[in-house]
């Protein structure tokens, strides 16, 4: 009899797990496709960024580098206002490699 009653609690409580995983997954890809939507709409956003959550752990650290880069430079230049995307930290990073070859 217990152990009836204790696969029934456990059923119920798997149950229950799975319909809120389902829930959140909901939640979370709505969420990305908001995200994406407003990172694809803006002129001066990288497209790079949209689906991100599809790029490999390191590529999202090589992207999370170029954002303290990003920050570093706004902090010692002080302009913390000025929008920057990534694009314009790898033309940067393009246009540097370009000079050295010269």
């Amino acid at each position: 009899m217990h152990d009836s009653i204790y696969d029934i609690i456990l059923c119920f409580t798997f149950l229950g797990f799975f319909i809120i995983q389902k829930s959140f997954n909901k939640f979370n890809t709505a969420l990305n496709l908001k995200i994406n939507e407003l990172v694809s709409a803006h002129d001066k956003a990288s497209n790079r960024l949209v689906n991100i959550e599809h790029k490999s752990e390191a590529e999202l650290i090589e992207l999370s580098k170029h954002y303290s880069d990003i920050a570093e430079e706004s902090e010692k230049s002080a302009e913390l206002h000025t929008p920057q995307s990534i694009e314009h930290m790898l033309n940067r990073e393009k246009n540097d490699e370009i000079d050295k070859e010269k």
